[in-house]
């Protein structure tokens, strides 16, 4: 059952806090209402939290320094970001040394690096990884991925596909959106699959609404009791139930986060409404 609450009676009913970044605490004309103080009240009655997002081309310093920038006291070892995933996810998959193409901008390219990888041209490369939907010519890009993963399958070799943003768009205004990494991903899992079918490659994926990055927020907040905080049902609502973790949406923000009472038929069902992150 979902029920409408104020922001502030989030800590009292559960041991942390999960924030989304984008939507939740900032937006492209800086910080959202409410943010600033909710940040100050978590840091002063000493609240695990952290803040998950799927943003992946930039690293917690530079998010951290970013939202400190804005007024929002973040610490950096706060902040978990999609990109920041990756290190653990190419060790976990033994991609130490593998020949790595990131399509992202360069600032990027450290999280592969991190990990081991080792960055080459596409027709070099054993693994692709994307991170954001900008830093390289887009088609031709496309285009060269595309016919290495082919070349690389038909030949019967492994070619491991990792996408940190699952993110498919994002509101850049109050009334418009972009395309992102996501996006891109889906649009080679769609080509693969309509020339293999079920045997096509499939991405690995590290940000919401996928596991990884929850699992990293219970690590980083040292509880299971957490509450997760977001704007959209698909990755933020979707991801804590998938997580088994209680959610709270905040109404209005984005397209899909505009819903009343009725969740028939909707993608995910959150714990708790909120109107904004301020004090009752």
């Amino acid at each position: 059952m979902t029920i409408a609450i104020n922001a502030y009676e989030l800590p009292e009913r559960h041991e942390g806090v999960l924030l989304d970044a984008f939507g939740v605490l900032v937006n492209r004309a800086g910080v959202l209402p409410g943010a600033a103080d909710f940040i100050r009240h978590l840091n002063a009655r000493d609240t695990p939290y952290a803040i998950l997002t799927n943003a992946a081309s930039r690293s917690k310093s530079a998010l951290g320094a970013h939202f400190r920038s804005l007024g929002l006291a973040i610490a950096d070892d706060r902040v978990i970001s999609s990109g920041s995933l990756a290190p653990t996810h190419f060790r976990e998959h033994d991609l130490d040394a593998r020949p790595t193409f990131v399509l992202g901008p360069p600032s990027s390219h450290a999280f592969a690096l991190e990990g081991g990888g080792r960055l080459v041209k596409p027709a070099e490369a054993e693994v692709i990884m994307i991170t954001d939907q900008s830093g390289f010519p887009f088609l031709d890009t496309l285009d060269a991925v595309l016919n290495r993963i082919i070349q690389r399958h038909e030949a019967g070799k492994t070619m491991h596909l990792l996408c940190c943003n699952p993110d498919l768009i994002y509101p850049t205004t109050d009334r418009e959106f972009g395309f992102t990494a996501g996006t891109i991903a889906g649009m080679l899992e769609r080509a693969l699959d309509e020339r293999y079918g079920e045997a096509a490659p499939r991405f690995h994926y590290l940000g919401k609404p996928y596991a990884p990055i929850f699992a990293a927020g219970r690590a980083l907040c040292g509880s299971d009791d957490l509450v997760m905080v977001g704007d959209q049902l698909s990755t933020d609502i979707r991801g804590a139930n998938r997580a088994g973790l209680d959610s709270a949406l905040i109404r209005d923000r984005v397209g899909d986060a505009k819903i009343a009472d009725d969740w028939t038929g909707a993608i995910a069902t959150p714990s708790y409404l909120l109107d904004d992150l301020l004090p009752a």
